[in-house]
């Protein structure tokens, strides 16, 4: 006997990830009262626990708050314009057919039954290609009395063009091979060893400052509430949320400069910063025209 076991993987943080927030629909007023609350059981400052705790802790008390208050958009798949109830109905015969055809193994019958889902394929397949066309038609007749210079002039003067995956990369002296040699490449780029023989002037000249004036540990002067305030107000709306999928605004309805502000010192006091806080989503983007999308140099 032959079984199969098929689990499913439940990973909760996804959800922040892959959806949206519906801001117009948020209760912001339970919201704010939620997030108090939630605040409110964090372990005090400075009583054992380290930074990257009290980070983390900090961004569950958010996220329960929103999920209580603040419902995810919904997903709205795209109907498909030229599916209709009669390209449904031949479908659904070839699909009868050909189950009927490969059941079969009579040779006689399985012949016939070959010739008729071969049959009903064809007029599916012609069908299918026939309502593309018109549907297609139809939508550059509509934006094109809409807007001359729109989609369908880009398509046709190739102005839009299919994303590329970025598989490799020039280096000055040769290109790399694959992403593994790729991700290697930009790794070692990107974030190169702190190696002060290799600094330009300017990083010198930072090198330089940082070293000869940076307070030592417990002598930086305490933040404020109306800095954190402050740095929470200038943060924009309506922006993509880091890998924690917590938008911006969500930091400026729950009144969070207390227990922001005091987090903040306590990585001034301890002189380190929150492991969770260094997660970030690096995008690679070719910005110089004329180049092979397929190629980039950093």
């Amino acid at each position: 006997m032959i079984t199969f076991k098929i689990e499913l993987e439940h990973r909760p943080d996804e959800v922040f990830l892959t959806n949206r927030w519906a801001m117009a629909r948020a209760d912001w007023e339970a919201y704010e009262s939620d997030v108090a609350n939630a605040l409110s059981q964090m372990d005090p400052p400075n009583e054992g626990t380290s930074v990257d705790s009290k980070a983390t802790q900090f961004a569950d008390c958010i996220r329960s708050a929103a999920l209580a208050t603040v419902p995810l958009a919904r997903v709205r798949v795209a109907k498909t314009p030229w599916w209709s109830p009669n390209l449904q109905r031949l479908r659904t015969r070839s699909r009868r057919l050909r189950r009927a055809y490969q059941k079969t193994w009579v040779a006689r019958t399985r012949n016939l039954l070959m010739e008729n889902y071969q049959a009903a394929r064809r007029e599916y397949k012609d069908a299918l290609q026939k309502a593309k066309e018109e549907s297609w038609k139809a939508f550059v007749r509509r934006n094109l009395d809409l807007d001359p210079w729109g989609i369908p002039y880009k398509i046709a003067a190739g102005k839009l063009r299919p994303s590329t995956i970025l598989a490799g990369l020039r280096t000055p002296d040769e290109s790399t091979e694959g992403w593994r040699d790729t991700s290697v490449h930009m790794l070692n780029t990107l974030l190169q060893d702190d190696d002060a023989t290799l600094d330009t002037p300017l990083q010198a000249g930072i090198r330089d400052s940082f070293e000869r004036y940076t307070p030592e540990r417990g002598d930086f002067p305490p933040v404020t509430e109306e800095e954190t305030n402050k740095a929470v107000s200038a943060g924009r709306p309506r922006k993509a949320p880091g890998p924690d999928g917590l938008p911006v605004e969500f930091l400026q309805k729950g009144n969070v400069a207390k227990h922001l502000t005091a987090l903040f010192y306590q990585c001034i006091q301890e002189c380190r910063y929150p492991r969770p806080w260094k997660k970030s989503q690096a995008v690679i983007l070719l910005k110089e025209e004329g180049r092979d999308i397929t190629l980039a140099v950093i």
